[in-house]
């Protein structure tokens, strides 16, 4: 099979969708070495066992790549030989470029328009209204966001029959020790914006610290994102504080360095609003470490009963999951880890690039 894949999103510090095109491609590679398959890349990446074809410069800012993309991008396609164009994150070209496999991985623009710079939300619910109906099958990774992306359709006039439920993966652990850190530490992984809702876990943090003394720091592990200052304001108030606990920003961590630092953790937080998959939930479990999350949605589905489940919306809800994880009984901490652990081995990137073969070798067929 003869495979393009639109992966200008991808570049050297990849997150979310340039994580999830990096780990796809790196299995679908080895388990699938007959196909032949063509990646679009920004000049200076390089995807192993693709043939790499450079579009864009680097550094190209997401504004221009779009623009490519939705009109510069299909004569380039169109050159190419293919059964099937991939476009990795939730729009595709209006052209007519033949078969077409479209992932979308939320609908967070449409479900939290809040959460989103009016422009960039305007134009990420616009494309997406526009690609859906014009891909042969969809991908989403839960059945969660299958039920909201069939529903959209629905109301569309589209046919969510084309959508098909793809898991991401999780890597094992590389060996390695713990992150070394002067005293304990709860971890947050994922970029600094509100749709992640860390004002919320802030202000939960706070109320732990304020009940426990002895309440391990909070390590925050990512890049700031937009409209990111209600967050800055609730941890210059938590920073305001001279003694006791305190609240570490990291800003972006490397693959490498990630895992020491989650294998380190007393616990894992993560009561996002909103989320398509939630694949730091994954890696935490992976890394032996107690996970608490959102309840309900992708969150639930993917962390199921191996983790402490709040509702977002109520910082009591989480202060009260935080000191679970912290100061729960031991036998209820160890029994979720082992049960994480056997989640996380559920969900391997092999298992991904099999069922996205398959889903590229039924919109192949639909001629």
């Amino acid at each position: 099979m003869q495979v393009v894949v639109d992966a200008l999103q991808y570049d050297g510090q990849p997150a979310g969708v340039g994580h999830y095109i990096a780990h796809l491609l790196a299995a679908y590679a080895g388990q699938f070495p007959e196909d032949q398959v063509t990646v679009l890349v920004l000049a200076g990446q390089s995807l192993p066992g693709t043939v790499n074809l450079p579009l864009l410069p680097a550094g190209v800012s997401s504004g221009r790549r779009l623009w490519f993309e939705q009109r510069a991008l299909a004569p380039h396609i169109r050159r190419l030989a293919r059964d099937v164009v991939h476009f990795p994150d939730y729009q595709r070209p209006a052209a007519r470029l033949g078969p077409s496999v479209l992932t979308v991985h939320d609908l967070a623009a449409l479900r939290h328009p809040e959460a989103f710079p009016p422009l960039a939300g305007h134009v990420k619910r616009t494309l997406l209204r526009r690609s859906v109906p014009r891909a042969t099958r969809i991908i989403v990774p839960t059945h969660a966001i299958r039920a909201e992306l069939g529903q959209l359709m629905e109301e569309m006039g589209a046919n969510p029959d084309r959508i098909r439920v793809v898991p991401h993966g999780v890597d094992p652990p590389p060996p390695g020790p713990p992150q070394a850190w002067p005293q304990p530490y709860l971890l947050y992984v994922g970029t600094l914006e509100p749709r992640k809702n860390l004002v919320r876990l802030l202000t939960a943090y706070d109320m732990l610290t304020q009940e426990h003394r002895d309440c391990p720091d909070l390590v925050l592990a990512g890049a700031r994102g937009w409209l990111s200052g209600p967050i800055q304001q609730a941890l210059e108030r938590l920073a305001a504080r001279t003694l006791g606990p305190q609240v570490i920003q990291l800003g972006y961590v490397s693959r490498g360095d990630l895992w020491g630092w989650l294998k380190g953790a007393v616990g894992f937080c993560y009561p996002s609003l909103y989320e398509g998959f939630g694949l730091p939930i994954l890696e935490a479990m992976a890394a032996g470490t107690p996970v608490l999350t959102t309840a309900g949605g992708a969150t639930g589905e993917v962390a199921g009963s191996a983790a402490i489940l709040v509702d977002p919306l109520q910082v009591g809800d989480i202060a009260r999951g935080l000191d679970e994880l912290v100061y729960g009984p031991r036998p209820a901490r160890q029994q979720r880890i082992e049960a994480g652990r056997e989640r996380a081995a559920a969900h391997t990137w092999a298992a991904t690039a099999a069922a996205t073969r398959a889903v590229y070798s039924e919109a192949a067929q639909e001629i």
